[in-house]
């Protein structure tokens, strides 16, 4: 049959428990019986039937019998042929199906293959997969584990959306791309890290993870796209790798318990409301090769007091800052830096001086990893907590020694 292209129905038997079938033409040999053309068939209720095609030797499962209850090792040859495709839409709306398992000789999974299964629970994708295709889980709403083969190197658009019970999943070495929307709203997950081969994380891919509180991009990613982090509202600690150039808009929109953010020097264009509503975020660093600045980037960050930049004025949009509650927030610069004025975006600036970095200072001001710095005034401060305080305790001390003195004169006896 090399080089012969047809369809066909697959029925396996493992049990004497026998129901009907959907009735169409086809031809096969399977379990022991024959399948006659134009009958009506019949497969075993447990293990259900599949459709497929076959071309050049090489499988594809294009159908599989959505009666079918329980979990499932995804067969990996018919007649002599290896299954190396999960066809689009082939396992759609299976909802009884509890686990699937798909085995190595499989290497692309279509666009929503596994779409609205309700009652899966774990997936096992083999180590001959290297494509995830779009929406592929899409609405998998009892999803809880998802262990990926070694070979993944692409997780296509919306591939987890909604899949509303997935809490953690760890991404292999080998995906180079995370697609969009591709974990969108998966609100039970709590976690995740890219590893350094993926170089793209897509425009919503962690949209409204409403539980996400960690988030590390890897080394290799060069863009964090629009909305990527968007309503990510229990997100404490993100790390951002060092070859990110580009932090898409609204990438971290109402982020409302991130409360600093490390920039990498790699950085050089921050999106249109990048860190907009993020309520908490007290401080950001803002390194020297950032060119660009986008409209209200950081616009209704209540708690911000102050915004630190480590090189010359970058270009702004409209409205950096935007709301009055920001008002209270300074923009410092380095000391002796050209090109800055009394103000930036309609705030206040003033100079500060360079210490050193967050990892060799233990000086107070550091947070959220820029690096330490001392305020002209705060030395100004430093001495009036000298003159004022430092006298207290003396003054004390002489008080009590006073008294004590005067107690004990008059506790001794006349002679």
């Amino acid at each position: 049959m090399l080089g012969e292209s047809y369809q066909t129905h697959y029925f396996v038997r493992k049990t004497q428990t026998m129901k009907p079938c959907i009735g169409l033409r086809a031809s096969a040999l399977a379990a022991g019986f024959v399948v006659i053309f134009g009958s009506f068939p019949t497969c075993a209720a447990t293990n259900g039937c599949y459709t497929f095609d076959v071309s050049n030797s090489h499988v594809t499962i294009t159908k599989f019998d959505a009666s079918f209850i329980g979990a499932l090792s995804v067969a990996n040859t018919f007649e002599g042929c290896p299954v190396t495709d999960i066809g689009d839409w082939a396992f759609s709306d299976c909802t009884n199906l509890t686990s699937v398992t798909i085995p190595d000789s499989v290497t692309d999974i279509g666009e929503k293959a596994f779409s609205l299964c309700g009652r899966l629970t774990s997936v096992t994708v083999g180590n001959g997969v290297t494509n995830i295709g779009d929406y592929a889980f899409n609405a998998c709403t009892s999803l809880t584990s998802v262990a990926f083969g070694s070979a993944v190197t692409r997780i296509g658009n919306s591939v987890f959306q909604n899949c509303n019970a997935l809490a953690t999943v760890t991404i292999p070495n080998s995906v180079t791309q995370i697609g969009d929307s591709a974990f969108n709203n998966c609100t039970n997950l709590t976690s995740v890290a890219l590893p350094d081969s993926a170089t793209r994380i897509g425009n919503r891919a962690f949209f409204n993870c409403a539980c996400l509180t960690s988030a590390k991009t890897g080394d290799g990613v060069t863009r964090i796209g629009d909305y990527a982090f968007f309503n990510c509202t229990s997100l404490t600690n993100v790390e951002i790798g060092s070859r990110v150039t580009s932090i898409g808009n609204n990438a971290f929109v109402y982020c409302r318990n991130l409360t600093g953010i490390t920039i990498p020097d790699s950085v050089t264009d921050i999106g249109s409301s990048a860190f907009r509503s993020c309520d908490r975020l007290f401080s950001a660093t803002i390194p020297s090769g950032v060119t660009n600045l986008g409209d209200r980037a950081f616009s209704c960050c209540d708690s911000l007091n102050g915004l630190y930049f480590l090189g010359f004025p970058p270009k702004t949009g409209e409205h950096i800052f935007e709301s009055p509650r920001t008002s209270h927030t300074t923009v410092y610069y380095p000391d002796g830096t050209p090109g800055w004025e009394a103000t930036f975006a309609d705030r206040p600036t003033a100079p500060w001086i360079i210490l050193g970095t967050a990892k060799t200072s233990t000086n107070r001001g550091e947070l959220a990893g820029r690096p330490t710095a001392t305020h002209r005034t705060c030395h100004r401060w430093s001495l009036w907590w000298l003159i004022l305080f430092v006298p207290l305790p003396i003054g004390f001390w002489w008080l009590f020694r006073g008294l004590t003195k005067r107690r004990r004169k008059a506790c001794q006896l006349p002679p």
